[in-house]
């Protein structure tokens, strides 16, 4: 392992802005500023206005944070973005109340579960695309979103798209907000939602709660309810798992279907194992979680991760303070050539050979790890094996000629301005 505390180097010395530091250049750039940090070290110290921080790019030092030094790190300052939307949900809790939280939802998302998941799933799917027509030009990333809030909204609320293919009003609200609800200052970009959207939101989740407490409306809500300590409680447990869900699944499916559309070798081998099997092997398919892992090595659901120290402690032989502020980058890990042979390309075969289980754990972790890994990972996983099949077996998404889509990185890598592609129907063989 190479573990220095070096000096800040070119280029992260370049991007240094007096009195902020390098907040300017993370504001400005995330995807950027953690290159630019691992070219200068595995552990570079960096200055965020008043805060002293640390960037980690090593999976050793990664492991300390999360796992062997856990007990001293909390979210604090780098969960405040979200906190004013989901809440004191699992996401964001600490100490005993997420400890408590986690027993009681863990069970939840179990993999012996998944069959109960596919019934809601495929529905979604369904139908999405019954509405799709040959030769649309679809906005792909809008259309994964839609996909995955149709597909937590049924799972958490108990309710779906209708027959029309229009989600519930207050769900609708909260799709468009995501596409135009923007806050661009400078550096500053942030999604952002109205307070009427959110009002909508929680009048949603709030009649879905109480509808539980009379009828099988969600076995989630019901599930979560008997664990809940209070009402508000239940909302947050609820929007936590909303708006976790749908984002981070539809982020990852829509550059699943960009990288597929521009490698046909990838997509005629993944189209033979689809079409070679039947509807019992739905979920099962090895080469299509081979592209799903390649994908979220190149496009990781959140490109960096944080923690706020609550305790001094050592990290590789690295003082870190109270208050201090330590963040690892899944995007440079997973593009780094120490773990991964020509990490540019796109090569799912890479994991044919049970990669995943020769690599450091914190190697490859686009669902983060120790004790705070992702809970609803089962859930993305098998909402793109149930997904991907339905589409494929109906349509191709051909990329459009010349566009070349941008990456707008805040927490999670989505294509700025959206992912254009053409739908063209397969005729059944």
């Amino acid at each position: 392992m190479t573990c220095s505390l070096l000096p800040v180097l070119a280029p992260l010395a370049a991007r240094r802005v007096p009195l902020v530091g390098d907040l300017w250049s993370f504001l400005s750039d995330r995807i950027g500023f953690f290159e630019a940090c691992a070219r200068s070290g595995d552990a570079v110290p960096v200055r965020l206005g008043t805060r002293r921080g640390i960037v980690l790019s090593d999976p050793d030092l990664v492991r300390e944070v999360f796992v062997h030094e856990a007990k001293h790190f909390v979210r604090g300052i780098t969960g405040a973005p979200l906190r004013w939307l989901v809440g004191d949900g699992l996401l964001l809790s600490e100490g005993d109340v997420w400890r408590r939280q986690r027993r009681d939802i863990s069970p939840l998302f179990a993999r012996d579960h998944a069959a109960r998941w596919i019934p809601s799933i495929e529905s979604a799917g369904t139908a999405l695309i019954s509405h799709w027509r040959d030769g649309d030009r679809r906005d792909v990333y809008y259309e994964m979103h839609r996909l995955t809030l149709d597909v937590a909204a049924r799972l958490f609320l108990g309710i779906g798209s209708g027959d029309d293919g229009r989600l519930h009003p207050a769900l609708e609200a909260l799709l468009d907000q995501e596409f135009r609800g923007t806050l661009r200052f400078g550096p500053l970009r942030w999604p952002i939602r109205s307070s009427a959207t959110t009002r909508a939101l929680d009048d949603l989740v709030s009649r879905q709660v109480t509808a539980a407490d009379s009828n099988a409306t969600s076995p989630f809500i019901q599930a979560i309810a008997e664990a809940a300590r209070d009402r508000r409680e239940l909302r947050d447990q609820i929007m936590t798992l909303i708006i976790t869900a749908q984002e981070t699944t539809a982020v990852a499916l829509a550059w699943f279907w960009h990288l597929l559309s521009r490698n046909e070798q990838v997509e005629s081998e993944l189209r033979a194992e689809i079409e070679g099997s039947g509807p019992a092997a739905t979920g099962t398919h090895r080469y299509l979680m081979a592209v799903l892992n390649e994908t979220l090595r190149l496009f990781p659901p959140v490109i960096a991760q944080g923690r706020e120290s609550v305790n001094g402690c050592d990290i590789g032989g690295v003082p870190v303070r109270p208050g201090d502020l330590v963040a690892f980058s899944q995007w440079v890990i997973h593009r780094d050539r120490r773990w991964f042979e020509q990490p540019e390309l796109f090569l799912p075969e890479r994991w044919r050979d049970g990669l995943e289980e020769r690599l450091h754990p914190f190697a490859y972790f686009p669902f983060g790890g120790g004790r705070r890994v992702c809970v609803g990972r089962e859930l993305a996983l098998t909402v793109a094996a149930i997904v991907v099949p339905i589409i494929a077996r109906r349509f191709r998404l051909r990329a459009i000629p010349g566009y070349e889509p941008r990456i707008s990185a805040v927490i999670m890598p989505r294509p700025r301005n959206g992912l254009p592609m053409r739908v063209v129907r397969l005729q059944p063989s």
